[in-house]
């Protein structure tokens, strides 16, 4: 698994930071749909309630 920052995700697929943001949500938001309240890690709720953010640094 890679641990990119938005801005080295958005470098590496030639996409807008503001695109891996809207995506990641997305994609975090499908997640839980899909899982529902059956076993949805904490690790990813906090993500959540970041707005999707891995927890990388900007460089």
């Amino acid at each position: 698994a890679f641990d990119l920052s938005e801005k080295d995700t958005a470098l590496a697929l030639g996409v807008s930071v503001g695109t891996v943001k809207s995506q990641t949500s997305k994609g975090m938001a499908e997640l839980q749909k899909i899982l529902g309240s059956r076993g949805v890690p904490q690790k990813v709720h906090a993500a959540m309630a970041r707005g999707g953010d891995s927890g990388g640094t900007d460089r």
